[in-house]
């Protein structure tokens, strides 16, 4: 059976509001609040830790497509995961802020690119990006 014209629109318009029902942009997870996701203070001047961070995203397959530098002492990177076979990417905001002149805060929130509820779980990348930076710190 051959659908009708009015149907395949409908099927169609289905199919797009669910493929984008679950997709986030790098606006979206840059935009969403700051308390967003999960943060940690560590011993480490900002600067130094807003370097670390900078060397720390690209050795685990996290590309940074932007780095936005406040005149408050916060630091924000955009950055993507690529694509795998279990997963669309995902967009990862991690943010340096200073406390003071010693201390630093480290914030993650990251969303998946596309989540269609059928891809099997993706890395966290939260644990990732601590686990790496707390690697390094001396």
């Amino acid at each position: 059976m051959i659908a009708s014209p009015t149907a395949r629109r409908f099927g169609l318009c289905l199919t797009l509001a669910w493929l984008s029902a679950g997709c986030a942009t790098v606006d979206s997870v840059r935009d969403a609040p700051e308390t967003a996701g999960e943060e940690r203070t560590y011993g480490v001047a900002y600067d130094r830790m807003t370097e670390l961070v900078a060397r720390t995203l690209p050795s685990i397959d996290l590309a940074i497509v932007s780095r936005d530098v406040f005149e408050t002492k916060q630091t924000l990177f955009m950055a993507t995961s690529p694509m795998k076979w279990n997963s669309w990417g995902e967009i990862v905001r991690v943010t340096v802020s200073e406390v003071d002149a010693s201390n630093a805060t480290v914030a993650v929130h990251w969303r998946h690119n596309f989540n269609d509820g059928l891809m099997s779980p993706v890395p966290d990348w939260k644990g990732k990006v601590f686990t790496a930076i707390e690697e390094r710190l001396p």
